[in-house]
């Protein structure tokens, strides 16, 4: 988040709509409308919220001002006399606000619908260049994209819309699996979009087969990168086809997941 937009949201309140990822699903619940101010913000819930907690909120700020990630302390839960709800406050401990400038200045982006799909979003110190290179390079690819200790050691990229995407990875006692999908989007430095619901030439693909792992459901993949100094914002929005299947690969440790991998991919572009 720029220091100016930053400035912003803590001089003027806002009202914002909103979603709560709730325990112990860690799934988005919507909120009522939200008064943001001064690095915090404040909202109405139908039910209590363990005061000391931490949550996550997704924002949708006024006027396509843009989308507000936070991660958040509940600083006080107070019930509304006569109404049965209760006023949440909120201390912002991380913000991260995608402001529609950026957005239209960029490749066009699904709103992410909070029952169906999952976003991990963060920023690295790493030129946006090496990242892409770190998406689209295979020999780099096998180098980081599975969290250890498995390992990705077959990839292959046909980097163009309809063009292959196809990975093995390998468990620590030998075992692979190959997870083929193709290209729906390519724009070089910004965006890149992919699918296993179709294979090469856009081509259909099989009925997943009934295994412990993300070949069993299928679903999108939107990679977006910002320029953010001499970093990048990063952000991941997988789409699934129904709830069950979001909730599936949320819960095989999907920000986990991604989030190991991405430090890989750091570790990996610090040593290009």
């Amino acid at each position: 988040m720029s220091v100016r937009n930053r400035r912003i949201h803590q001089r003027n309140s806002v009202m914002a709509e909103g979603w709560i990822a709730m325990p112990p699903d860690g799934m988005l619940h919507p909120i009522s409308t939200v008064d943001v101010s001064k690095g915090g913000f404040a909202f109405v819930s139908q039910q209590p919220v363990e005061v000391d907690s931490i949550n996550q909120f997704r924002l949708q700020l006024p006027n396509d001002a843009g989308l507000m990630h936070v991660e958040g302390r509940i600083a006080h839960c107070v019930e509304l006399p006569g109404s049965g709800a209760y006023r949440i406050g909120v201390q912002a401990i991380k913000v991260d606000v995608i402001d529609m400038e950026s957005m239209l200045l960029g490749p066009s982006v699904p709103a992410p619908d909070p029952q169906l799909d999952l976003v991990f979003s963060r920023t690295i110190d790493v030129p946006r260049e090496q990242v892409w290179a770190a998406w689209t390079t295979p020999s780099i690819l096998k180098k980081w994209f599975t969290p250890a200790p498995w390992t990705t050691v077959e990839c292959e990229i046909d980097l163009r819309p309809g063009g292959i995407f196809r990975t093995v990875m390998q468990s620590p006692d030998g075992l692979q699996t190959p997870h083929d999908g193709t290209y729906l989007e390519v724009v070089e430095n910004e965006k890149l979009v992919w699918t296993n619901a179709l294979t090469g030439g856009f081509r259909p693909a099989g009925v997943p087969p009934d295994t412990e792992g993300c070949s069993d459901f299928q679903f999108t993949v939107v990679i977006t990168l910002a320029v953010h100094g001499k970093g990048t914002n990063y952000t991941a929005t997988v789409l699934h086809r129904n709830q069950a299947d979001r909730e599936k690969h949320e819960a095989m440790g999907f920000h986990e997941g991604w989030g190991a991998a991405l430090d890989q991919l750091v570790t990996v572009a610090n040593s290009m």
